[in-house]
């Protein structure tokens, strides 16, 4: 896969949110972020249908481990 070398600029109050969001998601930088964020939309863009899938996917794992937790704390 050849690399291409993008130069982008942003707002700064958007730059500290990014770079926020970077180390909240654990990413190794602001750009690793920035690519998965592209990657997801063009995804969604690309396949909504398996976008959406994804994305319920994702929101179901969340509500059972909040109903998990939910279940072990009352216990």
């Amino acid at each position: 896969m050849t690399e291409v070398l993008v130069s982008i600029r942003l707002p700064s109050e958007m730059a500290r949110e990014l770079r926020k969001l970077a180390e909240r998601r654990r990413y190794l930088d602001v750009s690793e972020a920035l690519r998965d964020i592209i990657r997801q939309r063009w995804h969604r863009d690309e396949q909504p249908l398996l976008y959406e899938l994804d994305r319920m996917r994702v929101e179901l794992k969340q509500e059972m481990r909040i109903l998990k937790q939910a279940v072990e704390g009352s216990r």
